[in-house]
C-alpha cells in the first residue's frame, strides 16, 4: 500500500487456500494471516514476511463445524473464533504467538443462534457477539447472541439471545462501547460493560439501503457501510457521547460490494 495515495501493487506469487475461501485476518502483531475454507470446513495458516508482505504456508486447522464463515480475533491476539453457519456454531483456537498454529480451544465448537454470519469481540476481550440471519426467517430465531469469554481459556461461556431481528454483520466502536449491526438498516446499542448485555440507542435502526457489511475507522470517528445496491459505499459520523451515526455521504463504488476494510490511518 502506497502510505501517500493508497495506491496498491501486486505482491508476486501467490499460496492456495482450502476449497471454497470466503474471509481473511490477520492477527494484530501483523505476523500472521488466516484463511476461512467455506467447502472444506477449515482454517488455512500463513506466516506474513514483514519486508515484502509475502505469504507462506503454515497449517490447515478443521474447525469441527461445518462451513466456517466470519472469522475475529481478540485484541490481545490470543484467540481465533469463526462462524460456521450450516450447524450454527462457533470454533474458538487459541494462536501461538511464535509460530502462528491454531489448536482449538477445549469445548469447541459452541452451540449459538440460527444462520451465524459475523462475529466481533469487545475490545476487553470480555464479550463475544455474533449475528445470526435465523432459521428460515423465523424472527424469533433472528438476533445477536451474546457470549461471555474465559480471560484462560478463551472459552465462550453460557450465552444470552438477543432478538434484534434479522443480522448479517456486527461491528464495535474502538472504545467498546457501542455495537452496531447490519440488518435492513443499522441496529445502534450501547453495551453494558459489565454484563455485555446491549440497549438499544436513540434513533435506531439508522437508515441506509440495502447494506451488507460495516467498518469503523480506528480512530473510532467514522463509520462505513457497503451497499449492494446502487453499489455505493454510505459514510456516516460516530458521535462518541452517544454513539449517535450521522449520514455524511453516499460514494460510488462502480461494483457490487460485500466488505470493506480500513488500514490503521484514516486513508
Amino acid at each position: 500500500i502506497n502510505a501517500v495515495t493508497g495506491a496498491l501493487t501486486n505482491i508476486a506469487g501467490f499460496v492456495t487456500t482450502g476449497s471454497g475461501p470466503v474471509s481473511i485476518l490477520v492477527e494484530p502483531t501483523g505476523k500472521f494471516a488466516y484463511v476461512a475454507n467455506q467447502s472444506s470446513n477449515s482454517i488455512s495458516s500463513y506466516s506474513i514476511n514483514s519486508i515484502t508482505g509475502a505469504l507462506t504456508d503454515l497449517d490447515t486447522t478443521a474447525v469441527g463445524g461445518s462451513q466456517p464463515t466470519g472469522m475475529t480475533i481478540n485484541v490481545a491476539g490470543t484467540y481465533l473464533y469463526t462462524v460456521n453457519i450450516v450447524d450454527s456454531t462457533v470454533s474458538a483456537f487459541s494462536i501461538n504467538s511464535s509460530t502462528g498454529v491454531l489448536t482449538p480451544v477445549v469445548g469447541s465448537p459452541f452451540a449459538t443462534g440460527a444462520g451465524p454470519r459475523s462475529i466481533v469481540i469487545s475490545p476487553s476481550g470480555g464479550f463475544a457477539y455474533v449475528a445470526g440471519q435465523g432459521d428460515g426467517g423465523n424472527p424469533a430465531t433472528t438476533g445477536i447472541t451474546i457470549f461471555p469469554i474465559n480471560p484462560s481459556t478463551g472459552a465462550l461461556l453460557s450465552s444470552t439471545s438477543f432478538i434484534s431481528g434479522f443480522s448479517i454483520a456486527l461491528a464495535i466502536d474502538p472504545t467498546g462501547q457501542y455495537l452496531y449491526s447490519i440488518g435492513a438498516g443499522i441496529d445502534g446499542y450501547s453495551i453494558n460493560s459489565t454484563s455485555g448485555l446491549l440497549s438499544a440507542l436513540a434513533n435506531s435502526p439508522f437508515t441506509v439501503a440495502n447494506p451488507v457489511s460495516i467498518s469503523i475507522d480506528p480512530s473510532g470517528q467514522y463509520v462505513y457501510v457497503p451497499q449492494y445496491y446502487p453499489d455505493a459505499i454510505s459514510a456516516f459520523t460516530l458521535n462518541s457521547s452517544s454513539g449517535q451515526l450521522t449520514a455524511s455521504g453516499d460514494y460510488n463504488a462502480g461494483l457490487v460490494l460485500n466488505v470493506i476494510t480500513i488500514t490503521s490511518g484514516l486513508r
